[in-house]
């Protein structure tokens, strides 16, 4: 579930990776099957929060409440999204 309370851990994750230094950022939905308008509101951030920081956030494995949230919101548009793990890891060759 990617709600207010997991949203707040992605955003800490999230600050994390890029404090790392990590240029391309991978969120694997795969163990989220829900997320409620604080979740999106949280991925959104998390997009913005990379772009500025001139990286890249990339999603793989949504299931299809997820796909659709996306997609009615248009933001399938402007997310990387892959299909699986495998695929990502294939785009990065």
């Amino acid at each position: 579930m990617l709600d207010s309370d997991t949203g707040k851990q992605l955003r800490q994750d999230l600050s994390n990776a890029l404090a790392a230094g990590k240029d391309m950022i991978l969120i694997d939905a795969q163990a989220i099957s829900f997320m409620d308008s604080n979740g999106f509101s949280a991925l959104v951030a998390c997009l913005k929060k990379v772009r500025e920081a001139g990286q890249r956030l990339a999603l793989c494995s949504l299931c299809p409440q997820l796909k659709l949230v996306l997609e009615i919101t248009g933001t399938d548009q402007i997310f990387e999204v892959y299909a699986d793990r495998a695929s990502f890891d294939q785009s990065c060759l």
